[in-house]
């Protein structure tokens, strides 16, 4: 916006740019009242009165702002011990951030990785619990408040030399192991305070070898173990961030060697992890395996039997989560989920990354029209379902499950038998644009991402998929529905990463087809074949009529009838 020869009372504020009218460059030749820059003395702002040339070294500049940021940073769980304790879950921390964040303030955002544990032998003893890795949640520019930490949780406990040896002190405490009945006990870890509990201790007493303890919870101590049963975890900490009630750092369950007795389970959800256990009885033997901490929750793992490095839980990895109005702000990072009718967004962080604030924006991921010129013809967002935001396109799912996707649910496919015949043609044209986001758990030989046609190479009008093989090549196709088609395989997917969401859009007008990731453009080539619409088949979502399946999620798919600008898809990928 532009303001010239306006007076003013009060205070102006601005979303957007503001321009100054045309003013001297020299402050000593200008009218009284005048506001302009001052070049010639490096002053930013300034205005000139009878007194001469005034700096306006206090001017407030205004900003968007984004108030009232809720956080939930949780870290990872630690892996059970090799003779019965229970891992501790992660430390969880929850809260506002009491400042108002301005647009271009930028938060970094880490993610602690659940444990694993040591190799059989490499210790003296059986296998080690580990302590989970810490998440954090600090300040990167444009915003200025005290570094949030949550400590990893802590390992079970291990059986060294006869003896039961503690749980490691973590964000909750892990719990500590079995021992034999000639030898004493231990107890569990401690945890942090304002994070998590403390690990639960041996069992007092048992018939033979007195069960381990849990380890200790977001909302709960490990339970000390009873007889020959470890003791149960921790139970974890009931949070609605995300729009839904989950609990999350859950205590891992302690278990005793060599009984017949089954090994504790955590007294209440949380992401938490079973015990394992050893059991003789009639002269056969069972080895059960201690069960992982939950992905995403920060849950412990249970303690298992030492002998084999599998009978041991491993810790689930943390995860952050920020969530604040999304009215009139547009943030970006992690996955997202709007949810309730006070229109609330989540930003969900399961791996490390930024979290930014980018000033006003207009929420279009339900748009169908997105760019006012009727050229979206059809959008899956793949919310529990394959229908068409436009209703006309409804899809039919094969096999398909769904989940928190880039923008709240997405389709899941499974790699072997899962697609979705979306109901939408190739309308008669010649130019064509497809954008959606795709995250790729293994890579498939020819896996399909969107194309149509049931196997007939010369009917598939455009196609976007993997290349042969399993290297990560997009394939692209190319036909003309009769006779002919052209394939390229040239773009690597590869540097991209796996178990990672990125934005694909592919345009075509007659020969001339351009690939753009995440926003660039990646390729353009000249196929050898001119596009012409008018298909006879459907599009499919992650196969291509029954056959050439992807492992992975989808969501945001989006037809056009025309070839979109630059500009266009950058709009698409900040969706």
């Amino acid at each position: 916006m532009k303001y010239e020869n306006v007076i003013l009372s009060g205070s102006l504020q601005v979303s957007g740019s503001l321009v100054l009218p045309s003013g001297p460059t020299n402050p000593s030749t200008g009218n009284s009242g005048d506001l302009f820059f001052n070049t010639t003395s490096g002053k930013a702002f300034g205005y000139r009165d009878e007194d001469g040339w005034n700096d306006l070294s206090s001017m407030t500049t205004y900003v968007p702002g984004l108030e009232g940021v809720e956080y939930l940073v949780v870290a990872g769980g630690g892996s059970g011990g090799g003779w019965g304790g229970g891992a501790g879950a992660g430390g969880m921390l929850t809260g506002t951030l009491g400042t108002k964040m301005t647009s271009g303030s930028v938060l970094d955002i880490v993610i602690g990785a659940g444990a694993n544990y040591t190799v059989y032998g490499t210790t003296g003893g059986y296998e080690q619990g580990l302590n989970g890795g810490s998440s954090s949640l600090a300040p990167n520019s444009g915003y200025s408040f005290t570094r949030i930490d949550a400590v990893g949780g802590g390992g079970g406990g291990n059986y060294v030399s006869g003896n039961a040896t503690a749980g490691s002190d973590g964000g909750s405490g892990g719990g500590a192991a079995a021992r034999h009945p000639s030898y004493s006990g231990a107890s569990g870890g401690s945890g942090t305070s304002g994070q998590g509990n403390d690990g639960g201790n041996t069992a007092a007493s048992g018939n033979y070898y007195p069960g381990g303890g849990g380890g200790g919870g977001a909302g709960q101590a490990g339970q000390q173990g009873s007889g020959n049963t470890g003791g149960p975890g921790g139970s974890g900490s009931l949070s609605s961030i995300t729009g839904t009630a989950t609990y999350y750092a859950g205590g891992g369950s302690g278990h005793s060697p060599r009984t017949d007795d089954n090994p504790g389970t955590p007294t209440a959800p949380g992401g938490g992890g079973a015990g394992g256990r050893y059991q003789t009885a009639g002269g056969s033997t069972s080895q059960t395996s201690a069960v992982d901490g939950t992905a995403n929750t920060g849950g412990g793992g249970g303690g298992g039997y030492g002998y084999s490095t599998y009978l041991v839980g491993k810790g689930g990895s943390g995860i952050v989560v920020l969530a604040h109005s999304s009215v009139t702000i547009g943030t970006r990072g992690g996955l997202r989920k709007y949810y309730n009718s006070n229109g609330k967004v989540a930003h969900i962080f399961n791996s490390s990354g930024q979290f930014s604030v980018e000033g006003t924006k207009t929420l279009t991921h339900e748009t169908l029209d997105i760019f006012g010129d009727s050229s979206c013809l059809a959008l899956y967002q793949f919310e529990d379902n394959a229908n068409d935001t436009s209703g006309n396109y409804n899809g039919s799912a094969s096999n398909i499950t769904y989940s928190q996707g880039y923008i709240n649910q997405s389709a899941i496919f499974n790699g072997s038998n899962g697609y979705i015949t979306s109901g939408f043609t190739a309308p008669t044209a010649t130019q064509s644009s497809i954008s959606f986001w795709v995250n790729i758990a293994a890579y498939t030989n020819y896996g399909g991402f969107v194309g149509d046609s049931t196997g007939t190479g010369a009917h598939a009008r455009f196609f976007l998929g993997q290349g042969g093989g399993t290297s990560g090549n997009l394939w692209v196709s190319v036909a003309n529905g009769s006779s002919s088609w052209s394939d390229e395989s040239t773009v690597s997917l590869s540097s991209y990463g796996l178990s990672t969401w990125f934005h694909i859009c592919g345009t075509v007008t007659g020969t001339a087809v351009k690939i753009y990731i995440n926003g660039s453009l990646v390729q353009s080539f000249t196929s050898s074949v001119s596009y012409v619409g008018g298909g006879q088949y459907p599009y499919y979502f992650g196969g291509w009529g029954g056959s050439l399946f992807l492992n992975g999620q989808m969501d945001q798919v989006r037809f056009f009838n025309k070839a979109l600008s630059v500009a266009e898809v950058l709009t698409l990928y900040n969706e």
